[in-house]
């Protein structure tokens, strides 16, 4: 087969491919809104890689599967340790079943390191799906692979001992009309070290 293409296998040795290179940890989590009758999720894995001998040389790597629920205020939001920058995201939310028009970019639905219209705006954070005061947000089911990368801060002094990633979903509003209620929340810490 190959050699039908014009690529022939002895003119060059292939290296074998390394597995976990440079993996320090690792920490699979997840988080769903059933309890608010909601049906946005959560679930992946966060990878932090770099050099073992240097406790700065670190680069976290979070892959999940997100699922969000149309009435889903709020979407997804996860705040990230203090002095740990979103350096690239890479995705395909929304996929929205069924609906081929009307859907936006991802980057209309997705706010890394900024925050969406009408909310307080802390760093190192990022929303999915949101919709706050003067924002559409996703008014469709949609689901979505995400690909988030982050890299400590050059001014970040000490490294603490744990990633941490502050997960909350589920923002509703209750069925009387008069409250929103709160989102569903739970923190992850991810070892910085291998040795923890």
């Amino acid at each position: 087969m190959l050699s039908s293409l014009g690529i022939s296998c002895s003119e060059r040795t292939i290296a074998p491919a390394t597995v976990n290179k440079s993996v320090l940890s690792s920490q699979d989590f997840a988080l769903d809104a059933q309890s608010v009758n909601l049906s946005t999720k959560i679930s992946g894995t966060v990878f932090v890689t770099g050099d073992a001998q240097h406790p700065k040389a670190r680069h976290v790597t979070i892959s999940a599967h997100i699922e969000t629920d149309g009435a889903d205020l709020g979407g997804i939001e996860m705040h990230f340790s203090p002095g740990w920058n979103i350096t690239n995201i890479t995705t395909n939310y929304p996929q929205v079943p069924g609906r081929t028009s009307g859907i936006k970019s991802s980057d209309h639905y997705i706010y890394a390191n900024r925050a969406p219209t009408g909310a307080s705006p802390p760093a190192f954070a990022i929303w999915i799906g949101a919709k706050w005061v003067g924002q559409e947000g996703m008014p469709w089911d949609a689901t979505g692979n995400i690909l988030i990368e982050l890299d400590p801060s050059p001014e970040l002094k000490i490294l603490t001992d744990y990633f941490e990633i502050n997960a909350g979903l589920g923002y509703k509003i209750s069925d009387n009309g008069n409250q929103v209620i709160s989102p569903v929340k739970q923190m992850f810490q991810v070892p910085l070290n291998p040795r923890l």
